[in-house]
């Protein structure tokens, strides 16, 4: 028996049950490729399959895709495969499982072993969000099996750690990490790849897979400043960053960079081309915005000084109070007598006369708010 394949999305397959398969197989020196796609398998088949793979020297495929496989059951294989220095495991796919950051950082460090020979990890749509700390670029930097890594549709927003690992990694040809969050401010590392010439020239990455994530313009541009010294890395042929948020300028400066059809010279001149244009582009839109909010900042000051020219203060409803006094209070021997009988009684300006000087103030007080504020609507116009 070299391949046994249960997979069984219709009728999965317990985890007790999975345990159970891996006591059996464990005495099996012939098994080459194990499918075990859509079941139910979990933390107790992955103890046993850790006693299997401590020992076993025939195993080559390990396929666990659809299952409940999270960073514990992944711990116990990746530390099977990190003792057992004979191991010929060379392709593990988990698939659509439980997996983490956790998990994904000790899959990794399996690559850091001098007897590892795993050449393909397959991690789609999992729950990764990070790369672990460290764990990760001293792997990449240091393997010399791995040739695939698939982490598309995950969480991930950072591959920075990746990205450094590639400056001393000869052996990783496809990066697939699409559809995750890898955000525009991560992509520093791909500018500064390649300026160690002979490092760039021994790199075998083919394909570099970034679509659909939230890659902008800033990203996208590091990408092309990246590809400016393609001229030292013919081996990449796919960088793709479609569907994400650059613009399309930017995201056709990367396709042409990566045209083989063409000198390399011309590719080059045609991608400068296109940046300037999108830096023209911008340079415009930014000059528009601010001549927009000149605009707007003027009017709202003409609205306003308008607004206040045309509503009343407090001073000028209170004066228009006062100067609708009775008839008879504003007759000269009328004052005059009211002035004389209340100085007499209580020693004090009558009402009128302190009326009369408050309504002198408060004239003078709203003569001068006007011609302020005629004097704002003039130097706005102007």
């Amino acid at each position: 028996l070299t391949s046994l394949n249960l997979s069984n999305p219709f009728d999965p397959m317990s985890d007790d049950d999975g345990a159970g398969l891996m006591r059996g197989l464990e005495q099996n020196g012939s098994l080459r490729h194990v499918d075990l796609t859509g079941n139910m398998l979990g933390q107790k088949f992955a103890w046993e399959l850790r006693t299997v793979l401590l020992t076993n020297t025939s195993l080559e495929t390990l396929k666990l895709d659809c299952n409940q496989i999270n960073d514990d059951a992944v711990f116990f294989v990746a530390e099977a495969l990190s003792k057992n220095k004979r191991s010929r495991v060379t392709r593990f796919s988990a698939a659509n499982n439980l997996i983490d950051h956790v998990g994904f950082g000790a899959l990794m460090e399996v690559c850091n072993k001098d007897h590892c020979i795993l050449r393909y990890i397959d991690l789609q749509g999992n729950r990764i969000s990070r790369c672990s700390s460290g764990a990760v670029t001293a792997s990449i930097s240091r393997t010399t099996s791995l040739e695939v890594l698939n982490i598309a549709q995950n969480r991930v927003s950072d591959i920075t750690e990746i990205g450094l690992g590639l400056y001393l990694n000869r052996s990783l040809q496809e990066l697939v990490c699409y559809e995750n969050n890898i955000a525009d401010d991560t992509m520093t590392w791909f500018a500064m790849w390649g300026k160690d010439k002979s490092n760039l020239a021994r790199t075998k990455l083919r394909n570099l897979d970034l679509r659909g994530n939230k890659i902008g313009d800033q990203a996208a541009l590091h990408l092309v400043m990246g590809l400016r010294r393609r001229k030292f890395n013919r081996v990449l042929n796919r960088l793709d960053i479609s569907d994400n948020l650059a613009d399309p300028l930017l995201v056709q400066a990367v396709a042409v960079f990566m045209d083989p059809t063409r000198p390399y010279k011309y590719n080059k001149m045609q991608a400068e081309k296109l940046v300037k244009q999108k830096r023209a582009e911008d340079k415009k839109y930014w000059k528009e915005r601010d001549w927009e909010a000149l605009q707007r900042k003027r009017k709202e000051a003409l609205d306003e000084a308008v607004r206040r020219l045309n509503s009343r203060t407090e001073d000028e409803v209170e004066l228009e109070v006062i100067v609708g006094a009775t008839l008879a209070s504003r007759i000269p021997v009328v004052k005059h007598v009211a002035s004389i009988a209340q100085q007499l009684r209580y020693g004090v300006k009558p009402n009128w006369l302190l009326q009369k000087e408050l309504i002198a103030q408060q004239k003078q007080r709203a003569a001068m708010d006007i011609a302020y504020r005629k004097s704002l609507i003039k130097g706005i116009n102007n």
